[in-house]
């Protein structure tokens, strides 16, 4: 009797926890209507990339890819793919993860209508032979930076090569020192020119390495000025490219923020720029942005203002 008592009362937790666990999934559905909502970010995928693709400015957002999901209880998060460029600039990495900057570019193509349907907003890029003198330029930049690293090599090696013949030409001139104290005089006037010419040997190794040490130097300096200068490009490019994605990214969101009608308010909009790395060097590193749907919708009702959209915003790299 016990036993039936015990699996009588187990029995009925568990149906108790089976109820539960439906009526939670059930809550669930009727807070995110899934459907809508994915039909809902078809059509904001589509608005997005044309805000990130189409602007006033010549220093564009080049976009290679979005993709978008949806987490329970979370919010929407989208991934963008893409590359900073300028009309005139561009920036890179070479093989021993050292800041390029290509020499002058040709135009940006220019972007092709777009055309829309019910439900998508689509646009089409031409940029693959614009791409390819972008690659080349950079290939050719690197290609100039690498000489210069050969040159600093070679300079090094030299340097090395002609220390090791002053210790050859020092110890070679200890012995005929050494030698000349017991030598006899006619032995002694051949030892003398032997020093001599040594000393001149000496002396001209000397000067060379002076020239070296010299040439070394400016190289060095040359290098230092050009890393210099690179670096500050890339950062004005890096910032540049960051302000405009943000512009683009709060006047998308207030203007078009309404289309997350699905989107619980308490939930948020995460933009995910995937391996942006920093403005000092290449990475893996993700630079996020998190907005909270409820800000998203007081800037469309004109509440609160772009900037206030964006400094509410969660920012971070990871």
């Amino acid at each position: 009797m016990t036993t039936y008592r015990k699996f009588k009362k187990l029995t009925l937790a568990t149906s108790l926890t089976a109820a539960l666990l439906s009526l939670s999934s059930s809550l669930v559905w009727a807070k995110t209507n899934l459907p809508d909502l994915k039909s809902e970010l078809q059509i904001m995928s589509g608005i997005i990339k044309t805000a990130m693709t189409q602007g006033e400015s010549k220093n564009g957002i080049r976009l290679r890819g979005l993709d978008v999901t949806y987490l329970s209880d979370q919010g929407v998060v989208f991934e963008l793919t893409s590359r900073a460029q300028t009309r005139h600039l561009s920036f890179s990495f070479d093989g021993n993860n050292e800041f390029v900057v290509a020499p002058e570019l040709p135009p940006i193509p220019p972007i092709q209508k777009m055309g829309d349907d019910e439900h998508n907003v689509f646009i089409e890029l031409d940029e693959e032979h614009w791409s390819e003198e972008v690659e080349e330029a950079m290939r050719l930049a690197s290609g100039a930076m690498n000489e210069a690293r050969e040159k600093l090599r070679d300079l090094n090696q030299q340097e090395r090569e002609i220390a090791w013949e002053q210790r050859e030409f020092k110890r070679r001139l200890r012995d005929i020192e050494f030698e000349m104290r017991s030598a006899d005089s006619q032995r002694k006037s051949q030892l003398e020119k032997e020093k001599s010419e040594l000393e001149g040997e000496i002396a001209e190794l000397k000067k060379r390495g002076s020239n070296l040490d010299k040439y070394s130097k400016q190289l060095e300096a040359e290098q230092k000025q050009q890393a210099e200068q690179k670096l500050a490009q890339r950062k004005q490019q890096y910032s540049e490219f960051l302000s405009r994605f943000e512009d683009n990214i709060a006047t998308t969101l207030c203007k078009y923020g309404n289309g997350f009608k699905a989107l619980p308010s308490e939930e948020n909009v995460t933009f995910v720029l995937s391996n942006l790395g920093s403005a000092q060097n290449r990475g893996s590193e993700d630079r996020i942005y998190v907005f909270k749907n409820k800000d998203i919708q007081s800037c469309v009702k004109d509440k609160i203002t772009l900037k206030q959209l964006l400094s509410n915003a969660d920012a971070y790299m990871f």
